[in-house]
């Protein structure tokens, strides 16, 4: 048997060096052929927002690249009004982007939002609170959805709502007169500093109820736990603080 092929009579038209149905090839002089050599395929794009060693995603020309985790930029193009709404409200106005610590300034959100409210009775403001940590619940759960995250950092709704019952015994078990304005701002800061302990600590139940429950009934479920320990709290301290601080609003 010959140890040498004669190259193939190329088709009118056709490129040197094509043959075998078009893949690349060459010859030795002589007629002798060889395997073509390998493609170099183009590397694959990294995202260009990662810092990592590895791929995040390839996309395809022409389309965005968004990091995971995030809304992509210009999110009115990409958000239903719905969503909108549920990303209002669970990042407190805007709040929760604040860089920092988000929880603790959707706290602080709460007090402000509890003083401007303040004349509201005891009852209706126990009300309020339920009605807006149902609707938090709503609202964290579209969020996480669209941060693709569910328990996203700038979700602050959780720690609005734990907040506000944190301080909901300053008006449900003050005294008639009310609390006097030193009395008030120490209750302030007591249902302040233990909700933010019992939110960031998450001792005993506070940890299983983060843990045992999914998407946005999660999401709320271990600061309410901690607002109601906290309660607890300002209950037990608000006759010290009654005493420390006597008189009234009037």
């Amino acid at each position: 048997m010959p140890d040498r092929v004669a190259a193939p009579a190329r088709a009118p038209g056709q490129a040197p060096g094509r043959g075998l149905g078009g893949l690349a090839s060459a010859a030795r002089p002589g007629g002798q052929w060889y395997p073509p050599p390998a493609v170099r395929l183009p590397p694959p794009r990294r995202h260009p927002h990662s810092s990592g060693p590895g791929i995040l995603c390839v996309e395809p020309d022409n389309e965005p690249v968004h990091p995971p985790g995030e809304p992509s930029p210009g999110g009115s193009a990409h958000v239903s009004a719905t969503e909108g709404v549920a990303l209002a409200l669970s990042t407190g106005l805007g709040v929760g982007f604040l860089p920092g610590a988000p929880g603790t300034y959707g706290s602080a959100l709460a007090l402000l939002v509890f003083v401007l409210f303040s004349p509201l009775p005891g009852g209706l403001l126990v009300v309020s609170v339920a009605a807006l940590g149902a609707v938090g619940v709503w609202a964290s759960d579209v969020a996480g959805e669209v941060f693709q995250v569910a328990d996203d950092g700038r979700i602050v709704i959780d720690e609005i709502v734990g907040q506000l019952i944190a301080l909901v015994p300053l008006r449900a078990l003050a005294p008639a007169g009310g609390l006097a304005p030193s009395a008030e701002l120490a209750g302030l800061v007591t249902a302040f500093v233990a909700f933010r302990c019992l939110d960031i600590g998450k001792p005993g139940p506070v940890g299983w109820a983060e843990r045992s429950f999914e998407r946005g009934v999660g999401v709320m479920m271990d600061d309410i736990v901690a607002g109601v320990l906290a309660a607890v709290l300002v209950a037990l301290a608000l006759p010290l603080l009654v005493m420390a601080f006597p008189g009234s609003a009037a």
